[in-house]
C-alpha cells in the first residue's frame, strides 16, 4: 500500500513589512495563529515578538538551510544591524525555495 503524502499548503504572498503584528494576524486565523519561523533572532527581535505576543520558532541562519518551509506561514527576519545580519544572507541563499514557498 502506498502512503499518502499530504499536499503542501497553498502559497502565501511574500510580504515585506515593518508591521509584524499585522502580517502575523493576517497570516493566521481567529482560532489558529500562524507558524512563525524567526531567522537569526537577536535579543531585540525576541523581545519585540514576546511583547507582541507572537509565538515563534527560532533558528540560526545556518540552520535555516535545512528547514522545511512548508511548515511555516510566516518567515520573520527582524531589522538588521552589525552583529545581527546573518538572516538576510540565509534568506538570499534560499531565494528559489522561498519563491516556490
Amino acid at each position: 500500500m502506498q502512503a499518502l503524502v499530504p499536499a503542501p499548503p497553498p502559497p502565501l504572498p511574500i510580504v515585506v513589512s515593518s508591521d509584524v503584528a499585522g502580517v502575523v494576524v493576517e497570516a493566521g486565523s481567529a482560532s489558529t495563529p500562524p507558524n512563525v519561523l524567526a531567522i537569526g533572532v537577536c535579543p531585540e527581535h525576541a523581545g519585540a515578538l514576546r511583547l507582541l505576543g507572537i509565538p515563534y520558532v527560532s533558528v540560526t541562519p545556518a540552520d535555516f538551510a535545512r528547514v522545511r518551509l512548508y511548515d511555516y506561514q510566516v518567515l520573520f527576519q527582524g531589522w538588521t544591524f552589525e552583529g545581527c545580519d546573518g538572516g538576510l544572507a540565509a534568506l538570499s541563499a534560499r531565494r528559489a525555495d522561498i519563491q516556490n514557498f
